[in-house]
């Protein structure tokens, strides 16, 4: 095997090697975490809107708002709403919750020596709510980093510690709460949603919070429960809050508003995702008393996933197959990641989705460069054998090297040089092949130019055609042009001659244009491009015909027909050709011999 064909077979392996390193890196390193939020936010909503899963109303978590109404009539500064608060936790006793957690800062000191009462009537419904459910009150920081707690003699009414949970989130880097983390720091702690959850008998473990699950939240007023409670309306606070989990926060325009995936607030439209903070404490409380918290899957289905990714470098040669493939894996993968979202589960698949990119266009790249290096190879090496026009057939897959050949209307040129023999015989044969190679490359530029295949050189003549295997809108004026260019090139050779002290050439042209069989023909072992026919006889036997009319230039009546400068050419009428019927012959006045 030759080192190009190991280069080539060993390439592919380093490069799904390559994939698959850069892949895990970006699964390992979180460097995808962004992306694969935004995707997991997208199909949150899309479960929402097609797969809708509502909760139980036993099982669900009803919140009570602080509203403008409420604000409007409860008059007094919020830090001296404690008889307010007294009433409130009376009244959400005498329902019976499961659970209330209190999305808010109760005092942090007592009022009792400014206002006697305050402190009496907040300490005596803390009392009461605990006689008949549990209450769990919402802890937070102060603005120097430590815990903001209620002030001690409530806190002792609610019964210590236990009956706290921190009201406080990690937030991803994009500051919107996916996570449920009960971490503050590097130091563990209880949340509010947590605690909630711990007194219902569910000992949370970390996730993500589904948001795909249950309706959007609706809220009962605070001041709507202080209502049915001075109305003795204990039927009402049953039928809302008995026997379920019960949050009380702030659902105001400019207060505690948090960044979430979806909009959870169903008397909201236009807010953005902006949303009030207790909604995010309801939510996570909802998915863990109900489906529980979404987990990421092992690493091991990740792993899994990337080789299969990493694998389009081995099997995406093909770039329709590579096409159908990339597309059915990100279509599998979405589907497939968005039913383990609905079952409970996350599969981070952006950077999937990433490495199967990389994998495709890789192994695209690599194939394009290796057909532009053979490409390029192949001209290099061959170049100088075939016309150009051959040799981009053959590398664009269109000439192959089969035997045959098709017919085709094509116009063929003959040119030769005069006195050639004699020429030979004053020259070394080494000085002839130079000067011959000087005078071809002039000729085979002017072929070039007007896209004509040269067909051979024979001795010192030319053979080439216009027509094949590229179809030409009119291959006569190609020729007859490619023969004027020839004969340009010829003068200016013939001056270089003159300063050598080298005889000038003189050369003559014959052009037909006519049915031929063109393609391979030889063996198939050795073969050549070519023409053969009727044609080609009579156009060689016009190029013979020049040394005896004294145009360096002639052409058939076929080619004169199709020429738009018919007024230069002087009619010779028919000639004899030997071998043929005499043919219509045409002789280049601008290029007449005195």
């Amino acid at each position: 095997m030759s080192i190009t064909g190991k280069r080539t077979k060993l390439n592919p392996i380093f490069g799904f090697l390559l994939v698959l390193t850069i892949g895990w890196g970006l699964q390992s390193s979180g460097m995808m975490t962004t992306l694969d939020n935004q995707l997991l936010d997208m199909q949150f909503r899309f479960l929402r809107d097609y797969f809708p899963r509502p909760v139980e109303p036993e099982k669900d978590v009803v919140v009570i708002g602080i509203d403008d109404e409420t604000r409007k009539r409860l008059k007094e500064p919020f830090n001296l709403w404690h008889h307010h608060w007294g009433k409130f936790l009376t009244a959400i006793a005498e329902s019976e919750p499961a659970v209330v957690g209190l999305d808010i800062v109760f005092p942090v000191r007592s009022y009792e020596d400014i206002l006697p009462g305050f402190d009496t009537a907040l300490r005596r419904g803390i009392l009461k709510a605990r006689q008949k459910t549990n209450i769990v009150y919402g802890v937070t920081l102060n603005a120097d980093g430590t815990a903001r707690v209620m002030q001690r003699r409530y806190l002792l009414a609610a019964g210590g510690e236990q009956a706290t949970g921190w009201v406080v989130w990690n937030l991803d880097d994009d500051r919107v709460i996916r996570r449920f983390n009960e971490m503050l720091g590097d130091q563990p702690i209880v949340t509010l949603s947590g605690r909630m959850s711990r007194i219902l008998g569910i000992t949370p473990e970390p996730g993500i919070i589904d948001y795909s699950i249950g309706e959007r939240f609706q809220y009962i007023p605070m001041i709507q429960v202080l209502d049915w409670y001075d109305a003795g309306d204990i039927k009402r606070l049953r039928a809302a809050f008995n026997n379920r989990p019960v949050l009380l926060g702030s659902v105001l325009p400019l207060e505690d508003r948090h960044y979430m995936p979806v909009n959870l607030a169903g008397w909201e439209e236009d807010n953005r995702n902006r949303i009030p903070g207790v909604l995010s404490h309801a939510q996570a409380l909802r998915s863990i008393i109900n489906s529980g918290l979404i987990k990421p899957v092992d690493y091991q289905w990740v792993l899994l996933l990337t080789l299969i990714a990493a694998g389009l470098w081995l099997g995406s040669k093909n770039i329709i197959f590579g096409v159908t493939f990339v597309t059915c894996y990100i279509l599998v993968l979405m589907l497939f990641s968005t039913h383990l979202l609905y079952t409970g589960w996350f599969l981070p698949s952006t950077g999937l989705l990433l490495i199967a990119a990389l994998a495709f266009l890789g192994r695209t790249t690599f194939e394009a460069t290796i057909k532009v290096q053979e490409r390029q190879r192949l001209r290099a090496s061959f170049g100088g054998y075939i016309s150009p026009q051959i040799m981009q057939e053959i590398l664009e897959g269109r000439l192959q090297a089969v035997l045959g050949g098709e017919r085709c209307n094509i116009c063929l040129l003959f040119s030769d040089i005069r006195g050639f023999t004699a020429r030979t015989e004053a020259m070394s044969a080494e000085d002839m092949i130079k000067l011959l190679n000087r005078y071809f490359d002039k000729m085979t530029m002017a072929i070039h130019a007007n896209k004509g295949t040269l067909d051979k050189f024979m001795g010192d003549g030319i053979m080439a055609f216009f027509g094949a295997p590229n179809e030409l809108e009119n291959p006569s004026q190609n020729a007859f042009d490619t023969g004027r260019k020839m004969l340009q090139g010829l003068e200016e050779l013939n001056k270089e001659l003159e300063t050598e002290n080298i005889t000038p050439f003189q050369i003559g042209i014959g052009l037909h244009q006519g049915s031929a069989i063109v393609g391979n023909v030889g063996s198939e072992t050795r073969h050549d491009y070519t023409a053969i026919g009727d044609t080609v006889n009579v156009t060689a036997r016009l190029e013979g015909l020049t040394k005896v009319v004294g145009y360096a230039l002639i052409v058939s009546g076929s080619v004169l027909q199709h020429l738009g400068n018919q007024q230069e050419f002087e009619s010779l009428g028919k000639q004899e050709l030997k071998g043929h019927t005499p043919v219509e012959a045409y002789g280049w006045k601008p290029s007449k011999v005195h």
